[in-house]
């Protein structure tokens, strides 16, 4: 009997949600704090006033109180990817078969929880979120960055004088996200680098800072560069400046000229 195309369809989901199963029953147990595993902790999250979901109170102690222990557990959960036929089934097709995002969400809410104690895993999500194929999981190593800690920013910081360009594109792109003071004045620099899309990238980061962090130089460099001959980093400049409110500024300095 020759199977319809729904039935393989099925039987593929089927398949693939038995595999999902296994890998997540065959590893290590994970670490446990008041009768609750790691990642039953990681699923209590609240709303807050001003919109995003954080831990409650109680799962961020109780991650705290693991500590250390989560963190071999919370790197695998946040490099954890999904196949193009997961994907496909799910997004394309309809069948609920279980992708990783859940996993990736409990890796970075439980670095962020960590804080300070997350440090041995730094240099890992570092690399991750500079290097990784995935852009899923480059944004979670990315989000578990985002306590700003010294050495994240220091080997960021050091990323934007890679030879490799696609690493200072991303080095700049994280930096942005993460808005460290420390980060503004490389990133002033990077206006300044060979390839027009570090240029580009290092100004949208730019602007997300508040205006008022910026000195001086950096406006000035913005505003050099949104009169750029290099129509795509120009106009990344250009969108910058309006997110600092400043876009008018350089118009007049333009016209000045």
């Amino acid at each position: 009997m020759r199977l319809r195309p729904r039935q393989m369809i099925m039987i593929v989901a089927a398949l693939v949600m038995a595999v999902v199963l296994w890998v997540q029953l065959s590893g290590p147990s994970e670490p446990t704090h008041n009768g609750k595993s790691l990642s039953e902790w990681l699923d209590e999250r609240r709303p807050t006033p001003a919109g995003p979901i954080v831990l409650t109170d109680e799962a961020e102690q109780a991650v705290r109180e693991i500590g250390p222990e989560a963190i071999p557990f919370l790197l695998d959960w946040v490099q954890r990817t999904d196949s193009t036929t997961s994907q496909s089934l799910r997004y394309r097709v309809g069948i609920p078969i279980p992708l990783n995002d859940v996993w990736r969400a409990r890796g970075l809410y439980g670095f962020r929880a960590l804080g300070d104690a997350a440090e041995p895993a730094i240099p890992e999500l570092v690399e991750m979120a500079l290097k990784s194929d995935d852009r899923d999981v480059q944004g979670a190593a990315t989000n578990s960055l985002t306590n700003n800690h010294p050495l994240a920013v220091k080997l960021l910081i050091e990323a934007l004088q890679s030879g490799d360009s696609e690493i200072r594109f991303n080095a700049a792109l994280v930096l942005g996200r993460l808005r460290p003071p420390e980060a503004i004045e490389p990133l002033t620099k990077a206006l300044a680098d060979s390839e027009h899309g570090v240029r580009g990238i290092s100004a949208m980061g730019l602007g997300f800072y508040s205006p008022d962090k910026l000195p001086q130089e950096t406006i000035d460099e913005l505003q050099r560069l949104a009169g750029d001959s290099d129509k795509e980093s120009g106009l990344a400049a250009e969108h910058a400046l309006k997110m600092l409110g400043l876009y008018q500024a350089a118009d007049v300095n333009s016209e000045d000229e």
